[in-house]
């Protein structure tokens, strides 16, 4: 399965950048466009120093997504894919996953599973090809609206750092 060349107008925006948002803007990268990642936490560095401030003094705060690394929560508790529910997906996702660094994982009752290492490590080489590719990250977006026309995403209006900013698509 392989994906045409991007042909769009504007600017691709996707919205977190858990390893959901990181496998779709870097598929939309492979493909030739330049995507903007809205996340609304802090980035990585930013956020170990968060949590270790927070954690020492028992505090949480749920907007900075300080909990979960590069990749988010799928990355941070490590993932699978299931076998067997649509094969030519999977065997894309599979493909996908071998360009990204996670080829060697256990299959256990029609399972593959990936560690929460490997699973960073390839947010971090999703996340680089991105950026090499001309994408950029925001982080600290708080999203306020989506505008739409036809149903389809026109504009994104956000939060950072206290100035009101949109990003149209």
């Amino acid at each position: 399965m392989t994906l045409p060349p991007f042909a769009g107008r504007g600017q691709p925006i996707v919205i977190g950048s858990g390893f959901t948002g990181l496998l779709c803007a870097y598929l939309l990268a492979k493909v030739g466009a330049k995507p903007l990642v809205l996340e609304q936490g802090e980035k990585m560095a930013e956020r170990e120093k968060t949590r270790a401030f927070l954690e020492a003094r028992k505090q949480k705060v749920p907007e900075s997504n300080y909990r979960n690394g590069e990749g988010g929560s799928f990355a941070s508790l490590g993932g699978y894919i299931e076998q067997g529910t649509d094969l030519a997906r999977n065997e894309f996702l599979l493909q996908t996953f071998r360009e990204i660094g996670l080829s060697n994982y256990p299959e256990i009752e029609g399972f593959r599973f990936c560690s929460s290492a490997d699973l960073s490590r390839a947010c971090s080489v999703m996340k680089t090809f991105i950026e090499s590719r001309g994408g950029s990250f925001r982080y600290g977006a708080r999203i306020l609206s989506v505008e739409r026309f036809l149903g389809w995403p026109k504009a994104v209006t956000y939060l950072q750092d206290g100035s009101r900013k949109t990003a149209k698509a």
